[in-house]
C-alpha cells in the first residue's frame, strides 16, 4: 500500500491547484516568506501568548503580547523575499491585527486549549495509507459545555466589505484538525468550527462557520458517501496533478512552479 503524509494546513490547495501542491509537499521545493504570511505568523504568535495568558490567569496585558509578535518578525526577517512590504509595515500591521483580535474576538471565547499539538493519524483511502497531521489553533468551550474548534485567519481576503469570513475554502483543513483533537483528547467537537478571520486590507475581524467539518472530511463509509479526504486520495492516487490557472495563489510570489508552469498557457 502506498503511503503519504499530508499536512491539515495544505490539504486544501490540494484541491485548489494539484500541480502548485505537488511541487510544494512532494517535490519540497522550498519557497522564500513573503511578507504577509510572516504577519499570519506574527499574529498567530501574539495572540497565542496572550490567550494562553487568559487561560492561566497570568495577566498578561494585549500589548505586552503584541511583543512577541514583533519577537517573532526580526527572528524570520532573513526568511522573507521582501517585496510591497517593509518590516516596519509588517510589524505595524501585526501589531494592528493582534490588537483587533484580543478586543473583538477573544473575548467572545472561553478555550480551553491554544496551539494544539495532536499526535499523527493514519486513514486508508483506497490503496493510499494518508497520515494526517496538523496542529490547531484554539479548542473552546460553549455555554453549555459544547466544545469546538478555532482558527485564525489572516489575509486581504480574509474578510469581505460586508464583514463576512470565508469558511469553503478552510473546511478540509478544518475537519483533519477535527478528527485529530477528537482523537488526541478523547472528546467530541459538536460545536461549529469557528474561522476568526483578520483582515490585512482593511483591519476588519469576523467569524465564519463551518458546521460538521469532520463528516465533510469522512463522509459516510457505511452508506458510501465520499468525502473530501477520498477525493484528494483520489487526485493523488492517479498522479494527475493538474494546475489551476485561476487559482488566487497563481503568483509567482506563491507558486514555485509559476515561471514552467505549462498549464498557465505560456
Amino acid at each position: 500500500m502506498n503511503q503519504i503524509t499530508i499536512r491539515a494546513s495544505s490539504l486544501g490547495s490540494l484541491f485548489d491547484c494539484p500541480a502548485s501542491w505537488y511541487a510544494k509537499h512532494i517535490e519540497r521545493i522550498q519557497m522564500p516568506r513573503s511578507p504577509r504570511s510572516l504577519i499570519g505568523n506574527a499574529v498567530h504568535h501574539a495572540a497565542a501568548a496572550y490567550d494562553v495568558s487568559r487561560m492561566n490567569k497570568s495577566g498578561l496585558t494585549i500589548n505586552e503580547a503584541a511583543g512577541a509578535a514583533v519577537d517573532y518578525i526580526k527572528q524570520y526577517t532573513t526568511e522573507v523575499a521582501w517585496e510591497g512590504l517593509t518590516q516596519k509595515d509588517v510589524e505595524s500591521k501585526s501589531i494592528e491585527l493582534h490588537q483587533t483580535y484580543c478586543a473583538k474576538i477573544a473575548p467572545n471565547y472561553d478555550f480551553v486549549a491554544v496551539e494544539v499539538k495532536c499526535e499523527p493519524i493514519t486513514i486508508k483511502v483506497g490503496n493510499l495509507a494518508i497520515t494526517l497531521t496538523g496542529e490547531m489553533d484554539r479548542i473552546y468551550q460553549s455555554f453549555d459545555g459544547g466544545m469546538g474548534g478555532m482558527d485564525l485567519k489572516t489575509g486581504q481576503n480574509a474578510v469581505s466589505k460586508d464583514g463576512e469570513v470565508a469558511t469553503a475554502e478552510h473546511i478540509p483543513q478544518m475537519g483533519v484538525y477535527t478528527v485529530l483533537a477528537e482523537e488526541y483528547y478523547g472528546i467530541e467537537l459538536t460545536e461549529p468550527f469557528a474561522i476568526a478571520g483578520l483582515s490585512t486590507t482593511n483591519g476588519q475581524a469576523g467569524i465564519g462557520l463551518i458546521h460538521h467539518a469532520k463528516h465533510l472530511l469522512l463522509g459516510n463509509p457505511e452508506t458510501g458517501e465520499y468525502g473530501l479526504l477520498h477525493h484528494a486520495g483520489k487526485i493523488i492516487e492517479s498522479g494527475n496533478f493538474y494546475g489551476n490557472p485561476r487559482s488566487m495563489i497563481c503568483n509567482k510570489q506563491y507558486c514555485p512552479v509559476f515561471n514552467r508552469c505549462k498549464f498557465r498557457g505560456k
